[in-house]
């Protein structure tokens, strides 16, 4: 009776670990509304931290995450004082600030610092169950190979001019370039969050030689038009030619899906998302605004937040690099005034808006701090910034000493990547982190 439990419940976990690692990438198609949206990602992970606390794991569970441990307590105790300062300034906010909250001020930053935490128990659930001898891990390329499929799907529907985005809800975010008009999202509400996890799928691809996914991977990060996700993914070729790892094939497909896209556009592409951006901000800035993945549609012809009707795209994208600017400048400003707890979570919008007192645009587009060094500054403080850099130093250094060599070079595409993308409590960053601080046994046994 008892091993009959024990394999139920080894079977029940691997079944719902497998369900998380394969439902990553769509936060914007498998979800129940349940009068909120709830992912299915979300709700697996829940179900595996019952699992693992309620049922006989819990010891080796903390075990194989003791190194990781101290440092999610210390930021999890420094996301509840931050929680507590945002309470108590944001009693001071106007009725005009405070009426940009999704629900209201108070339980938005809640939900905001519940699913901070919620991002640490990614990481060590999925070491957890990475680090046992099995080949789990191919669930996640099943996840990403969908992905790229739609993906790629919508970027030749967009050269052969098929309107696609009348049959498919839930893609949403388009780009028109010339006539040519592009879905842009896949299965994410937005280009960015789609671009970075096709980033870091090309490079776990590469890592344990999924070749042709790795092709399929690089057209895809094409398709999102996110010119952060496409330079990263040449500096990550860039540091891996230094380093002699050939990725020459990988380049020449990147390189023609985007002559492709140019001449499909009659050269707008490159024109609008390379060199009318990098003379003025570089890589801060992306193509079109970056909202939460849970609540923006972006640079759709019409732009709708529950129901709302929306401002025109021309019109967004026109306003996108003085708003980036403005809320760079702003973020520094809200920085300097709450440096050490800063102003809770999910709290950045309504001191932007008291900075400004600009709510025209407010209720089609929530405001982020656009910037995940920004975001973690503001809202979190500079005890929580120098905590979690501590910790993702310790994972950088286990990579470099385990020589997950292929992994460790994405580094730098990522951390320049965090200039423009508006959240670090994102699942499948977390399950990237998890990876790169496998042992290298480890690693290499969780998808043979």
């Amino acid at each position: 009776m008892a091993a009959s439990l024990e394999n139920s419940y080894k079977n029940l976990s691997s079944f719902l670990f497998a369900l998380f690692l394969g439902s990553l990438p769509f936060s914007n198609v498998l979800v129940i509304n349940l009068g909120f949206p709830l992912k299915i990602q979300e709700l697996s992970l829940l179900l595996l931290i019952a699992l693992l606390f309620l049922g006989p794991e819990r010891k080796a569970f903390i075990s194989d995450n003791r190194k990781y441990l101290k440092y999610f307590v210390a930021l999890s105790v420094l996301v509840i004082l931050s929680f507590c300062a945002g309470y108590i300034d944001n009693q001071k906010l106007s009725p005009q600030a405070a009426s940009l909250a999704r629900i209201s001020p108070v339980i938005d930053s809640l939900l905001k610092a519940f699913y901070v935490v919620l991002s640490f128990f990614a990481f060590c659930v999925s070491r957890h169950y990475l680090s046992k001898k099995n080949d789990v891990f191919r669930f996640y390329f099943w996840g990403a190979g969908i992905t790229c499929a739609i993906s790629i799907f919508f970027f030749i529907c967009g050269l052969l001019d098929i309107n696609t985005a009348s049959y498919f809800h839930w893609s949403s975010q388009t780009i028109t370039l010339g006539q040519a008009r592009f879905v842009r999202n896949g299965t994410f509400l937005e280009g960015n969050f789609l671009g970075l996890y096709l980033l870091i799928s090309y490079i776990i691809a590469t890592h344990f030689r999924k070749k042709l996914l790795a092709y399929a991977l690089v057209i895809a990060t094409a398709s999102t038009f996110s010119t952060t996700a496409i330079l990263g993914l040449f500096l990550y070729f860039i540091f891996c030619t230094l380093r002699r790892v050939p990725v020459l094939p990988y380049l020449l497909t990147l390189m023609m899906a985007l002559f492709v896209a140019n001449s499909k556009t009659n050269g707008l592409f490159f024109q609008e998302q390379f060199i009318q951006k990098l003379p003025v901000f570089k890589l801060v800035l992306d193509d079109g605004y970056n909202g939460s993945d849970s609540e923006t549609y972006l640079n759709s012809e019409e732009v709708t937040e529950k129901g709302k009707p929306g401002l025109h795209a021309p019109e967004l994208t026109a306003l996108s690099a003085t708003e980036r600017a403005s809320m760079i400048k702003i973020g520094g400003k809200i920085f300097s005034q709450n440096p050490i707890f800063g102003i809770g979570p999910a709290n950045y919008k309504f001191h932007y808006f008291e900075h400004t007192k600009d709510t025209t645009s407010a209720s089609t587009r929530p405001f982020t701090a656009n910037n995940v060094y920004l975001e973690i500054l503001c809202e979190y403080g500079v005890l929580f910034f120098l905590t979690i850099a501590l910790f993702f130093a310790t994972v950088f250094k286990n990579a470099y000493r385990e020589n997950h060599l292929i992994l460790f070079l994405g580094l730098p595409s990522l951390l320049i990547y965090f200039l423009s993308y508006p959240s670090f409590s994102i699942f499948f960053l977390w399950v990237f982190l998890a990876i790169l601080s496998l042992k290298k046994g480890d690693l290499e046994t969780s998808c043979p």
